[in-house]
């Protein structure tokens, strides 16, 4: 799996390149609880240069917004277009996740 983390103050910004799926769902949710277990409480999950997401990518999201309120982390996604746009529609996740357009919307809400 490619992911991009960068780190802004606090907040930990990680991309997700490509996909998410069942090929590096595994990847992406051992990357995010390394960075709770060394101490990251926000998180901004950035779906520009995503272009696909399948049921075990969103499986992998909804593990990883459980793992974060288990560790009072936080976390917002942003950025999502196009097919992953679609599914979050179609499944409606806009309703059970926290979801800016901009990265920049995202780590105002966190800072807030």
């Amino acid at each position: 799996m490619e992911l991009q983390i960068k780190q802004e103050g606090d907040i930990y910004i990680v991309s997700i390149i490509r996909n998410l799926g069942i090929t590096n769902m595994s990847d992406f949710k051992n990357e995010i609880k390394r960075l709770i277990q060394e101490g990251a409480k926000k998180l901004v999950i950035s779906f520009e240069h995503t272009k696909y997401i399948d049921s075990s990518g969103i499986t992998a999201l909804i593990a990883m917004k459980n793992y974060m309120k288990e560790n009072s982390a936080e976390f917002r996604l942003t950025n999502i277009r196009g097919s992953v746009k679609y599914i979050f529609t179609l499944v409606r996740l806009e309703a059970f996740f926290r979801i800016t357009g901009t990265l920049e919307e995202a780590i105002e809400e966190l800072n807030a």
